[in-house]
């Protein structure tokens, strides 16, 4: 019965760290490009990319659909600073691949904000949560065991617990939920995150 707490205990954090943009995931990661290459692997810790700039120049790489520059007649074979970036494919590794338009033509250090995987927990490792997360990962340990024994009224209670933990946290860090939301002020709220924009691609 032990083996099933932990690995519930383990699910039910991968689910709270999949359920927002939570600040503990944030990270910075560095790409040196090279001259004639298009397309770079993240860090396998890598499970978001929020932004993408030149330091050195001061400038935004732009996230930009590939399907956008096509549109446009943009030759994605050009080479010069890069402007604009997609996500390219997942490696074997399940690490994520960008890709540049333009092609790198030189070597240039490139930032990226992104944020990270949930790590997958081992049996005595520490939830790697604040302490105002740990009340909603019990709520939703409590609804795996009450679903388990078969106690459906007391796991929809959990489970609305659960939920409405979630939401809450999500209030109150600035955590973006990854699922719509119905309430007007997120109606009114411009979405920034990796929109489209106009330059020079999109």
């Amino acid at each position: 019965m032990a083996d099933l707490y932990r690995s519930w205990v383990k699910e039910i954090v991968r689910r709270v760290i999949g359920s927002g943009r939570w600040f503990t995931q944030n990270t910075t990661d560095e790409i040196t490009t090279v001259a004639s290459t298009s397309t770079y692997s993240l860090a396998a810790t890598t499970g978001e990319v929020k932004s993408v700039r030149i330091p050195s120049l001061d400038q935004p790489v732009i996230y930009t659909p590939v399907e956008r520059l096509i549109a446009k007649d943009k030759n994605l074979e050009l080479e010069d600073t890069p402007t604009n970036w997609w996500i390219d494919s997942l490696g074997s590794s399940q690490e994520i691949k960008i890709r540049f338009y333009p092609v790198p033509d030189a070597a240039l250090t490139i930032e990226l904000h992104v944020l990270k995987r949930p790590a997958e927990l081992g049996d005595t490792d520490n939830i790697p949560l604040p302490i105002e997360y740990l009340d909603i990962v019990r709520e939703g340990v409590r609804y795996k065991t009450r679903y388990n024994e078969n106690n459906l009224q007391a796991a929809a209670l959990a489970l609305q617990e659960f939920k409405e933990g979630i939401m809450l946290l999500n209030a109150k860090f600035g955590g973006q939920p990854r699922t719509g939301s119905n309430l007007p002020v997120k109606r009114k709220l411009k979405q920034v995150h990796q929109s489209p924009a106009t330059n020079d691609g999109g």
